[in-house]
């Protein structure tokens, strides 16, 4: 008899956990999470040309002997920085395309020209890729202190002698581009000078030659020390 109320108050509590249980799944429920990530946008060019000028507008009686050109090719829109002046999408350029036409020995000229970064995350400048146009090549690279490019010498390739001197850096270090960081929206004043080399220059000749910039992540750039 003991045995049966034994068994019998066994099976109760059974049929009670069960019925805890059913309730407990009744109950459950799932939870969810929903995110948005945006993507950066990374873009740097050259944005415009502040000013061209050259050793011909300096004498006391001014002579437009030799024409300087700078100009502005591979445009790029980006996506999230607008231009202040026009409030829409801010466009820079990838090349700067340099052309000296009717020059002579000793010409110089320089230009100033604004490299941006267009884009929302920080840039590191790892490269300043010069592109001599038909007729010229690079003969030797001149270094700022810290051992980055800073000037080129173009060579003519008829002659096999040196013809331009070009020099690019920042306005404000007069250091090479390379190695420098540049952050989102923010303009980094650069200068260009060239000279035409006493040795090399031939008459009728016209000179050209292109500038590009190599930038990636700043997180991605290598610690130097």
């Amino acid at each position: 008899m003991e045995t049966k109320k034994i068994m019998a108050t066994f099976a109760a509590l059974m049929i009670a956990l069960s019925a805890v249980g059913f309730a407990y799944a009744a109950w459950k429920d799932m939870v969810y999470i929903e995110g948005t990530v945006e993507m950066g946008d990374f873009l740097v060019g050259w944005l415009n040309i502040t000013e061209c000028y050259d050793i011909d507008l300096q004498w006391d009686v001014p002579k437009e002997v030799a024409t300087l050109t700078c100009e502005l090719e591979d445009p790029e829109t980006g996506v999230h920085h607008i231009d202040p002046e026009t409030g829409e999408p801010q466009t820079v350029y990838h090349t700067l395309v340099v052309t000296v036409e009717n020059a002579y020995p000793q010409y110089e000229a320089w230009c100033k020209v604004d490299l941006k970064n267009a884009g929302t995350i920080p840039a590191h400048i790892v490269s300043v890729v010069l592109t001599p146009g038909a007729g010229l090549v690079i003969s030797n690279t001149t270094f700022d202190a810290n051992g980055n490019p800073v000037g080129w010498e173009l060579t003519d390739t008829d002659t096999d002698l040196p013809a331009l001197n070009v020099f690019v850096c920042k306005q404000e270090t007069r250091l090479s581009l390379v190695c420098n960081q540049i952050d989102p929206c923010t303009a980094e004043p650069v200068d260009l000078w060239l000279e035409v080399k006493q040795e090399g220059c031939e008459m009728c000749n016209t000179y050209t030659f292109s500038f590009e910039i190599e930038a990636i992540q700043w997180n991605k750039a290598p610690v130097v020390g």
